[in-house]
C-alpha cells in the first residue's frame, strides 16, 4: 500500500505544481526518485500519467482516473482499519488531528489541553503536516481533523474557530 500512497500523493499534488521538481520539493523527496516512481507507475498501468511538456505539467485523463481510484482505495483501507479498531486487543480509540507548523507552534498545546479537558475519555493524536498533505490525508481518512487554513474542496467541511484564518476541517463522510 505504501507505493500506492506515494503515487496518490504525487498525482494529487501535481495539480498545483509546475514541474516534477516542484512535486519533489513539496513532498521533500528528490526529483530523480519522484520521476522513477512516476515512470514505474506508468509501466504498471501501461499509460502516461502526466503531460510533462509544455509546462506546467498536468495529469492525463488516465492520471485523473488513477488518482480518483487510488483515493477510493486508500479511503477504503483506512475505513477498514477504523472499523476493525474496536476488535483489536488493547486498542485505545483515538481521534487523529493534524495541524501545519505555524498552528502547531502557536496553538498545539492549547488545542490538546482543551480537548483532553473537555473529552477526557477520548485519546487524541496530534500530528504536524503541510496543508496539501492534510487535504490528501483527510480525503483518505488518515487523519480525522485538520486545524489550519480553509480548503476549497467539496468533500471537506470547514468550520471557523476563533479567527478568520483558523478552521477545523474534516471530510464530509467523517462529519456526517
Amino acid at each position: 500500500m505504501a507505493r500506492e500512497q506515494l503515487i496518490y500523493q504525487i498525482l494529487s499534488i501535481s495539480k498545483s505544481c509546475r514541474s516534477i521538481t516542484d512535486i519533489a520539493n513539496r513532498l521533500y523527496l528528490s526529483q530523480p526518485y519522484v520521476s522513477k516512481e512516476i515512470h514505474q507507475a506508468e509501466v504498471k498501468y501501461h499509460t502516461k500519467l502526466l503531460h510533462r511538456k509544455p509546462l506546467p505539467i498536468k495529469l492525463t485523463r488516465a492520471g485523473e482516473v488513477i488518482l480518483e481510484s487510488l483515493e477510493k482505495q486508500l479511503e477504503l483501507q483506512n475505513q477498514l482499519l477504523i472499523d476493525l479498531a474496536p476488535f483489536r486487543d488493547n486498542s485505545a480509540s483515538y481521534i487523529k488531528i493534524a495541524t501545519n507548523q505555524p498552528w502547531t507552534t502557536l496553538y498545539g498545546d492549547i488545542i490538546y489541553k482543551y480537548l483532553h479537558k473537555k473529552f477526557p475519555s477520548i485519546n487524541f493524536e496530534l500530528t504536524e503536516v503541510t496543508t496539501d498533505l492534510a487535504e490528501q490525508k483527510l480525503l483518505t481518512r488518515e487523519i480525522d481533523l485538520f486545524a489550519g487554513k480553509n480548503l476549497n474542496n467539496d468533500k471537506i467541511v470547514s468550520n471557523k474557530t476563533f479567527t478568520n484564518r483558523f478552521y477545523f476541517l474534516g471530510s464530509v463522510k467523517n462529519l456526517v
